[in-house]
């Protein structure tokens, strides 16, 4: 087995030497021979293969396709080149985030920003982007939370939390903007898949501008980390100095901060819509010395966590990794969590996220050390991608086939992606002028999935591989390219599946892009009953159907659009009183209610959860109260609360709304106080409202942007009645509620 402290205790010295590696690997390794890998680093933002897939196209296409991307992307310009002498701005630090999109209250072009108020307190703000909490809850340290992926974060070698943002293309920004798909009643309302607009090699594309809808569209997720770290050479990774905001509830000081500082990029994904591939083109990109390779392949078995690659090296003080932390345990270090396992919370405490179940471990506080939150991550690259696998024992690593036994060949997991990293590291150290200070040389595409099926029409993917969220989304025979896990003593292949992890982003899963994504369907409706919403056939009666439209693979409009953030709150009380005076045509009806919780929200200053005018017209709604009840007649509609009627109370602990109408003047509910972190409280009351008697629950939903606080009343015990006059129903004490229902 080959030495790892031997071949990458100093990865980036192997750019000094990459025209004789190339060499090298080709005489004495058939399987590494670059006889097709080669690379330019002219301007070349394909917008789709001209090959047709899967014949002639071949893995090595996709592989030249991605680091065209790679090289594209980080140019300065459409049509520029990146540096080969230092670091430069690359195009897309011009693109908006998903945050920016969906947290901006009327969003502007692409480019905009959002900033949040704790940012803005920072001089020269505009002139940075803003890594922040989005609207699904806390990706913005969070490395993924949906189908097989982690919900955990990244600690690296410093104690810091690893960061990512999610970028659109400008086309693909215009595009969800122009259909509305950042609304969530518009995607409540769809009759069809979503279908973004695919790459056409056919048509013109301005040069490659990811600008042109011809391009297709074209989202990236980037991963950070803290760039002022000691093991931070900052000559060799791309540097931004960006905003890093913390929301409260994410700090143990329960206050929003938000701290300039040098940023090092330590991962990229890629994925862009194309005619022949409208199931997306996904690539990943990382920095080669994030973390070392693990000792052995990854285990073979089911997607389950415990076939995790969990062979760390032996000897972590040759480490030369971001992640990977020197000497764990000794002194003057914190503990570490076991390889390529999650940091465990250890009951701290300190930090609760509204957005989760009360009972879940997930308090993370971002400005504590990682020792009180479980200790630093230790990572291993699960699927090593400059070291191959001995054909007849997956578990010996190689670089030639003298390092395998005899007869068997040395081969290897992502076929043609070392060989382009190679080809494209030498392009970069090469070039005119360079002096291998270059950072993009020491980025290395890990590989990319493609479905080896080829299509001439832009098609929504899940159509295209008759995916279904409840089952089997695809058939992964058809997904490229595809890992061995296991073989026999003869070589034969006798397990492999299309595994594409990326150390600072599946840092702790074998991930599946194209099967993850499929199963990014909106919430439905039952065929039978279109008022049954529903998520699986199952939850359908009498042989009805669930009803879903897929997102297009994009679990951005899923999760931060469709299903923004609910709080469920305990400890609430309801009251409602209706009064009928002699002479009286209508009785007065009058109800209070009250939710005392510390997972109380209150959106962000001038975003969109904001419900304040902010420069909109009187009368713009942006707030609602919504009662649902079989019992009580007016129940099951929204009571707007207007803008003007908004004010905000800010103080040092906390932020506070405060709606006020005691006339009557916009609508029916005369006082409703957001007290973050303490309570909900509403006051509303009209002739309008009706009373009939019964044991159901009555919903009560304070909509305020995206953000939906919601509690359950019971109804009561029979309302008492005094003189025929009264009748009180009273609800105490209730359960906190499973879910919020639909907007």
């Amino acid at each position: 087995m080959i030495s790892l402290a031997k071949s990458q205790r100093r990865p980036h010295l192997q750019q000094l030497l990459l025209p004789f590696l190339t060499l090298l690997f080709s005489l004495t390794n058939p399987a590494y021979v670059l006889a097709t890998a080669s690379c330019s680093l002219t301007y070349n933002l394909q917008a789709d293969l001209t090959q047709d897939i899967p014949e002639p196209a071949t893995n090595a296409d996709f592989m030249e396709f991605a680091w065209n991307h790679f090289l594209a992307l980080n140019a300065p310009s459409v049509g520029g080149q990146i540096s080969v002498t230092g670091d430069n701005v690359p195009l897309w630090t011009q693109w908006s985030s998903t945050a920016d999109m969906l947290n901006q209250t009327n969003p502007g072009p692409s480019g905009s920003r959002y900033y949040p108020a704790a940012c803005k307190s920072i001089a020269d703000y505009q002139n940075y982007r803003v890594l922040q909490q989005v609207g699904k809850a806390d990706d913005s340290f969070l490395e993924a939370q949906k189908g097989g992926l982690s919900d955990h974060p990244v600690i690296d070698s410093a104690g810091h939390f690893l960061r990512y943002e999610i970028l659109l293309s400008p086309a693909m920004y215009n595009e969800v903007l122009a259909k509305k798909w950042n609304d969530p009643a518009v995607l409540a309302d769809l009759n069809t898949n979503i279908l973004f607009s695919c790459g056409d090699v056919s048509k013109d594309t301005g040069g490659g501008d990811p600008a042109n809808p011809n391009m297709g569209a074209i989202v990236l997720k980037v991963a950070w980390r803290e760039g002022n770290a000691p093991e931070i050479d900052a000559t060799s990774f791309h540097m931004e100095n960006l905003l890093i905001y913390t929301p409260n509830y994410r700090n143990s000081t329960k206050k929003d901060t938000c701290e300039l500082k040098p940023m090092a990029m330590v991962g990229m994904h890629m994925g862009h819509k194309t005619v022949k591939q409208p199931n997306w083109i996904w690539a990943t990109y990382e920095h080669t010395e994030n973390a070392l390779d693990c000792t052995q392949t990854i285990p073979a078995g089911n997607f389950s966590g415990a076939s995790v690659n969990t062979n760390c090296p032996d000897d972590p003080s040759n480490a030369i990794s971001s992640l990977n932390p020197n000497n764990c345990g000794e002194a003057g270090n914190e503990a570490c969590a076991p390889c390529n396992t999650a940091p465990a919370m250890n009951g701290i405490g300190q930090c609760v996220n509204p957005f989760s179940d009360p009972d879940a471990k997930d308090g993370w506080c971002l400005d504590l050390p990682p020792n009180p939150v479980g200790g630093i991550s230790q990572l291993c690259r699960q699927v090593p991608v400059a070291h191959g696998y001995c054909s007849t024992d997956v578990d010996t690593q190689c670089t030639d086939d003298s390092d395998c036994a005899t007869g068997a060949s040395c081969l290897q997991s992502y076929p043609a992606a070392n060989d382009q990293n190679i080809a494209c590291h030498a392009a970069i150290t090469s070039a005119p002028g360079a002096n291998d200070k270059s950072p993009w040389q020491q980025y290395q595409l890990i590989s990319a999935h493609w479905e080896a099926n080829s299509y001439s029409s832009c098609q929504n993917a899940a159509q295209v591989i008759t995916a279904k969220p409840d089952s089997q989304p695809i058939n992964q025979q058809f997904i490229r390219e595809q890992v061995v896990l296991a073989t026999d003593s003869s070589g034969k292949v006798t397990q492999q599946r299309p595994i594409l992890g990326n150390t600072s982003m599946e840092s702790y899963d074998r991930a599946n892009c194209i099967a993850c994504h499929t199963r990014s369907y909106l919430n439905g409706a039952c065929s039978n009953d279109s008022s049954t919403a529903c998520t699986t056939d199952s939850d359908c009666s009498s042989g009805g159907t669930c009803t879903q439209y897929n997102t297009d693979l994009m679990y951005f409009l899923k999760l931060e659009v469709a299903q923004p953030p609910t709080l469920q709150l305990t400890g609430s009380s309801f009251f409602f009183l209706q009064h009928q005076d002699e002479g009286d045509a209508k009785p007065i009806s009058y109800l209070e209610l009250r939710a005392e919780s510390e997972n109380v929200v209150a959106g962000a200053k001038e975003s969109r959860d904001d419900p304040r005018c902010n420069g909109d017209a009187n009368g713009t709604v942006k707030a609602s109260l919504r009662f649902q009840s079989d019992d009580i007649s007016l129940f099951n509609g929204n009571l707007n609360l207007p803008c003007q009627g908004w004010q905000l109370q800010s103080t040092a602990e906390n932020d506070t709304y405060t709606y006020s109408d005691p006339e009557q003047l916009w609508g029916l509910c005369t006082s409703v106080v957001l007290h973050e972190g303490r309570s909900v409280k509403a006051i509303c009351y009209t002739h309008k409202l009706g009373y009939s008697s019964g044991q159901g629950k009555v919903n009560v939903m304070l909509v305020t942007g995206r953000l939906r606080h919601c509690a359950d009343y019971d109804n009561g015990p029979q309302p008492r009645q005094q003189r025929g006059r009264l009748n009180t129903v009273i609800s105490s004490n209730n359960q906190r509620p499973d879910s919020c229902p639909a907007l």
